[in-house]
């Protein structure tokens, strides 16, 4: 990631504390791009917690706090897996909450509470609105994947789940889908990765995935770190798979609308109250620059006794 998507977003103390106490380790670093936030606001709530015995810091080559346990190996993977997230805020989607949870394997997943407004999207961004136009008619009208798309741009708020993993050893791909509850994105070093996801892809039409322990569902979403792209399958017609990549927001609608199998974990919503409810943290990060924004104050005073 060559751009970090900070200090646009204004901390919860409440999900600081439960995102340290569930990582079992987590670098300052990569808090710092999960939350999207202030790095001196950052340091003065993580000092904060540390004054109050609530949380611990030690320095691994990097500063890290941890609560009660610690295991080094969840700094990288937690890291790894925040990526995601600015990838995601470069899209416009944005991040109402955040955890960190533990799966059945005993991995550090995250879950993201995620939302974007189509509607602003598309009425301020020609060149999406464009794209979105473009997308659209590639989709049978009046089908359900047509009005699902539709759906998606025409409502001031989009709410969705996500669910990040990651891959370690591409020797051993112990990865598999236990749920189609929400999307899934599964965070790979290369694109070496590819070929051996492939080989375990399903449908899960016939499956119950509930009782899975081998197989991937088709419609994963693959984050490639060396490449900084998010990418999904899909099956063509000499019934190999082919690989698209996502540059945008609309393209992730497209993706949601066509193939995803959790569209019925998608919330729509023309009231903008609950957009701005969503949007809080955003927002109080923006009024909190404006209110310090020592510069403009000067000026502005200077102004005042000219």
């Amino acid at each position: 990631m060559t751009t970090q998507f900070v200090n646009k977003r204004a901390i919860d103390t409440e999900e600081l504390f439960q995102i340290i106490n569930n990582s079992d380790g987590i670098y300052e670093s990569t808090l710092l791009k999960i939350l999207q936030c202030n790095r001196i606001s950052l340091e003065s709530r993580l000092k904060t917690l540390e004054k109050n015995k609530m949380i611990t810091k030690q320095k691994l080559g990097k500063y890290f706090f941890y609560t009660n346990h610690f295991d080094s190996k969840n700094l990288s993977l937690l890291d790894r897996q925040t990526n995601v997230v600015q990838k995601l805020v470069a899209y416009s989607i944005f991040t109402e909450n955040i955890h960190i949870v533990t799966n059945c394997d005993h991995q550090k997943e995250l879950y993201l509470s995620c939302y974007s407004s189509g509607k602003d999207t598309f009425q301020t961004n020609e060149h999406l609105k464009l794209q979105a136009n473009k997308l659209v008619n590639q989709l049978p009208q009046q089908s359900e994947e047509y009005n699902f798309f539709v759906e998606c741009i025409k409502n001031v708020l989009t709410k969705f789940p996500i669910r990040v993993s990651c891959l370690r050893n591409k020797l051993d791909i112990n990865y598999h889908t236990h749920s189609l509850d929400m999307i899934d994105i599964l965070v790979v070093p290369n694109i070496e990765y590819l070929p051996l996801i492939e080989l375990k892809l399903d449908s899960f039409s016939y499956r119950n995935s509930e009782k899975n322990s081998q197989y991937i569902r088709d419609d994963i979403l693959i984050y490639v770190e060396n490449l900084g792209k998010l990418i999904f399958y899909e099956m063509e017609q000499n019934r190999q798979y082919g690989v698209h990549v996502i540059s945008s927001l609309m393209d992730f609608y497209y993706y949601v609308a066509k193939f995803s199998k959790s569209k019925t974990s998608l919330y729509f919503t023309s009231n903008k109250q609950e957009f701005n409810y969503a949007h809080r943290l955003y927002t109080r990060s923006q009024q909190n620059k404006e209110k310090f924004n020592t510069v403009q104050l000067k000026k502005s005073k200077q102004k005042a006794q000219s």
